[in-house]
């Protein structure tokens, strides 16, 4: 959901629902997570799972330190 602050003071704040982005802007994207724009540039991230080939070797490694 993409909102814009319509109302911002000292004890009141306001905003209402411009649009909504889902995650099927980009391929696995399971989430929004920032979106920004100017005059020249559109800025999307979201989030994907990221498989870590090497945190069974971590977990062992900090098993054998402690």
């Amino acid at each position: 959901m993409v909102n814009e602050i319509t109302r911002l003071t000292e004890t009141e704040y306001v905003e209402q629902q411009l649009f909504e982005i889902g995650p099927e802007w980009y391929q696995n994207n399971q989430r929004l997570h920032t979106y920004n724009y100017n005059n020249h540039w559109e800025v999307i991230d979201g989030l994907i799972d990221v498989v870590d080939i090497f945190k069974p070797i971590r977990w062992i490694s900090s098993l054998i330190s402690s």
